[in-house]
């Protein structure tokens, strides 16, 4: 069903109140060759709810998207949020392993206020504001953690870093180039304060807050990040449009039924509604476990890390393209550096499908049916199929132009 842009209220006057929040910022790593995982720093989440539930059992193909929890926690610094009540708090941070030379790690920063606190025992890393969050408290705390210039970023890049090389060993884990990969923010909303009723109802939650919602798909804008709180400033017809969008995106009508899903860019939310004084118990233990009680986010974190995969390993055959380019145009006579790059060209395009293929694999492999068409169309909304095929058709242009380069040196 979707959404209905009909019956969009105006800009409200109140305010959205979230009791309980989770807010998942994706970042890339890379691993150097050999590097191994110190369990005594880390663990597997092994929960009578792991997410791998979904998947049919397959080690080859699961073990890459097992998420790993540090046993460290990361330190929120203090963020410009005194009116809330809020002067810092601890994140948890998890981290999978996507590639041989990959790694995801994921900030988890925990909302929760009032009755909502006393869903998980014991209580959760979490900031614990003295009052409900509202829109521009969220778009303040995302700009605070998300701005790489700001002094909470480098403090909160610096513990993360620091967690990790602890783990993978100092030296064999880096922050992934800015150019090469963007940074995905995922947001679930599990608790509203101010609930309309008792019956949960998707569409009906993202009709009736959907200036709120709009705003935080365009939480990375810059005018969400320099204004937060001209949220309601903007025109009705442009909410409208993007809700409507963010509403029919690829999979996303499959996972709406309780809950609703919607997408925009790097920006993914889920808004539902865990009643405090029922809460399912295996919602609270996935809350304890991982921060978030959310398969959406769970299957758009896969297919975000593969996308940085892709745009990575694209990124480095385009220089290897430049440089294999550059000898040939210089008519160089050194076979052995043009024979270098090409080993290097076949080396990536291996990592590549690899990595590809096992995602692939994946969907296969997915019990509930709508799961399988949640990732099925978001291959199509990231179009990871599409950048594959461009990669092999440089790969193989590129590769007879080196090996008739060689045969007339030789």
């Amino acid at each position: 069903m979707p959404f209905e842009v009909s019956s969009t209220p105006p800009p409200p006057q109140q305010d959205l109140r979230i009791g309980g929040l989770s807010l998942l910022f994706f970042d890339y790593y890379r691993l150097a060759d050999g590097s191994s995982v110190d369990l005594a720093k880390a663990h597997v989440i092994t929960t009578q709810d792991d997410y791998l539930a979904m998947f049919d059992i397959d080690p080859d193909g699961i073990q890459r998207h097992q998420i790993y929890h540090c046993n460290d926690l990361i330190a929120i610094p203090p963020v410009q949020l005194a009116e809330a009540g809020i002067v810092g708090g601890t994140a948890r941070l998890l981290f999978r392993i996507v590639d041989r030379s990959f790694l995801i790690a994921i900030t988890v920063v925990t909302v929760h206020e009032g009755p909502s606190a006393s869903l998980v025992d014991p209580p959760m890393p979490a900031i614990k504001p003295k009052r409900p969050f509202v829109t521009s408290d969220i778009l303040t705390l995302i700009r605070e953690v998300n701005d790489t210039s700001g002094g909470a970023y480098m403090a909160l890049s610096s513990d993360r870093h620091r967690i990790l090389a602890g783990i993978f060993g100092r030296g064999n884990v880096a922050p992934e180039g800015e150019k090469r990969s963007r940074r995905n923010i995922g947001i679930q909303i599990w608790s509203i304060a101010n609930r309309l009723s008792d019956i949960v109802d998707g569409i009906h939650l993202t009709t009736a807050f959907a200036w709120e919602l709009s705003a935080l798909l365009e939480c990375t804008s810059e005018q969400m990040l320099r204004n937060p709180g001209d949220w309601r400033k903007r025109r009705k017809v442009h909410v409208e449009a993007l809700m409507q969008q963010a509403a029919e995106s690829p999979g996303v009508s499959s996972l709406r039924r309780s809950s609703s899903v919607l997408t925009h860019g790097s920006v993914c939310i889920e808004i539902s509604q865990l009643p405090v004084s029922s809460a399912l118990t295996r919602s609270i233990r996935r809350l304890a476990a991982y921060g978030f009680d959310s398969t959406s986010l769970y299957l758009w974190s896969i297919a975000a890390a593969e996308e940085a995969v892709l745009i990575a390993f694209t990124s480095e055959l385009s220089d290897t393209v430049h440089r294999l380019h550059e000898l040939i145009d210089n008519d160089a006579s050194d076979s052995g550096a043009v024979r270098r790059e090409l080993k290097g060209l076949l080396r990536t395009r291996a990592s590549l499908y690899r990595s590809l293929n096992t995602f692939f694999a994946l969907t296969s492999r997915l019990r509930e049916q709508r799961h399988v068409v949640f990732f099925r169309e978001a291959e199509v909304d990231w179009s990871l199929d599409g950048m594959r095929r461009e990669v092999d058709s440089r790969l193989v242009g590129l590769t007879q132009l080196a090996s008739a380069f060689l045969r007339l040196i030789e």
